[in-house]
């Protein structure tokens, strides 16, 4: 076993990224925060925007922002005219969304995805992105989210893709980042099969299930952005150079 921080020694997956979230949050910049650069973060919020835009929400519906880091999205969907409540597991990430917000209409808590804190049929929405990846039980987590949604309510979700080329190429060599939850060796970040997360989804009790590879282009390749439009549809290959991708549902 090679050599592993202390710091990446860990009673379990979410307490690891919990520690390190709450440590994140003396940054100044939401992307920090989150975890994110800038340009991932904004290319997320460009995908979740288009997203919004196709399902019609009715304005003052209640939106759940799960993971909601500096309240980027909580603070996108105030200005959409969306009751919001943003939650993360993370202590001073909470306090450090709640500084930042200026409508006084978006609500911030710490909680944690398996138990969380509210009755079933709540929310109208459900937007969840960039959690599952510090999850051990994603199964869990989606039921939860499951219980709380409304009838027909409806779920954005968006994690890291399992079939990126690179991502494919770490595990073949063994490169990827590792911590150790007691004391066994585990990646760093879990990554998910498309189909296999989407099918879990329908066997859950999802429905209109729907998966899409999301290309996260860096600044310095955003001149080739058609290029990219076209690559994302192309079958299989899109997955390739997707590093993330996204699943849309219903209740």
């Amino acid at each position: 076993m090679k050599k592993i921080p202390p710091k990446r020694r860990t009673q379990s997956r979410e307490q690891y990224w919990q520690r390190l979230f709450d440590s994140y949050a003396a940054h100044s910049e939401d992307h920090l925060v989150s975890g994110w650069s800038y340009q991932g973060l904004h290319q997320r919020l460009s995908v979740y925007s288009r997203f919004l835009d196709e399902i019609l929400l009715p304005e003052g519906s209640l939106v759940l922002d799960l993971g909601c880091g500096a309240g980027t999205y909580s603070r996108f969907l105030v200005k959409r005219g969306f009751q919001v409540i943003g939650m993360d597991y993370a202590p001073a990430v909470v306090k450090a969304a709640r500084k930042r917000s200026v409508a006084g209409e978006d609500e911030y808590l710490c909680g944690d995805i398996y138990r969380l804190p509210f009755a079933d049929n709540v929310f109208d929405h459900v937007v969840c992105i960039g959690v599952f990846q510090s999850l051990n039980d994603h199964r869990r987590a989606l039921c939860e989210i499951r219980r709380v949604l409304v009838g027909k309510g409806r779920l954005f979700l968006m994690t890291l893709n399992k079939l990126e080329w690179l991502c494919i190429l770490k595990r073949c060599l063994r490169w990827e980042d590792v911590i150790l939850i007691h004391e066994v060796q585990n990646p760093r970040l879990m990554t998910y099969h498309p189909r296999v997360f989407g099918a879990d989804m329908r066997r859950l009790g999802f429905h209109s299930v729907q998966v899409a590879p999301v290309q996260i282009v860096p600044e310095y390749f955003t001149g080739y952005s058609n290029f990219v439009a076209i690559w994302q549809h192309v079958p299989f290959f899109r997955y390739l150079t997707a590093h993330s991708f996204n699943v849309t549902a219903q209740k």
